[in-house]
C-alpha cells in the first residue's frame, strides 16, 4: 500500500517541483521618442538661402535633462558663424500642440532664443524654424 501511496505522489510531486528555466527576461525598451540625454548637433540649415553649416563629431553637444527641463550646451567652435546656443546651460520647454504636422513645439527663451516645431524619428533630433529665413537645428545621438 505504501509503494502504491508513493508512485501515485511521484508524478505529484515531479510537476510541482519543475520549473521554467529558460524564462527569458524582459528586454530593456529604449524610450526612443525622448529628449533626454546626449544629442549632437551635425547641421543646421537655413529656409531662405542663409549660409548652413555642417559640424563634426563632439563639436557641439546638447545634452538635455527632462526632469529638470535644462539643456547644458557644449559649444567647441570658433567664429562669426551661428551655431545655435553658446555654451551653458538652458531652460527649455516642449508644448504639444494637436494642430497642423507639428505636434511638439521646442524653446529655449533668453537673450538668444530658438525654437521651432520639434521632431524625433529614431536617433535624429529635428527644431525646424516656422519663420522665413530662420535655422533648422539636425542632431544626432
Amino acid at each position: 500500500m505504501k509503494k502504491r501511496m508513493l508512485y501515485m505522489m511521484m508524478p505529484v510531486l515531479l510537476f510541482l517541483s519543475c520549473t521554467d528555466d529558460t524564462q527569458e527576461k524582459d528586454p530593456v525598451v529604449e524610450k526612443t521618442d525622448s529628449i533626454e540625454g546626449l544629442w549632437k548637433l551635425i547641421k543646421i540649415t537655413s529656409s531662405i538661402g542663409k549660409p548652413g553649416s555642417e559640424y563634426e563629431d563632439g563639436d557641439i553637444n546638447w545634452t538635455f535633462t527632462e526632469n529638470a527641463g535644462t539643456v547644458n550646451v557644449q559649444n567647441h567652435i570658433k567664429g562669426p558663424e551661428f551655431t545655435g546656443m553658446q555654451t551653458g546651460s538652458y531652460n527649455y520647454k516642449i508644448s504639444n500642440i494637436t494642430s497642423g504636422e507639428c505636434t511638439q513645439i521646442f524653446t529655449i527663451r533668453d537673450k538668444d532664443g530658438i525654437g521651432g516645431c520639434m521632431s524625433i524619428s529614431n536617433d535624429t533630433l529635428k527644431i525646424h524654424n516656422a519663420y522665413a529665413g530662420h535655422y533648422n537645428l539636425i542632431f544626432v545621438r
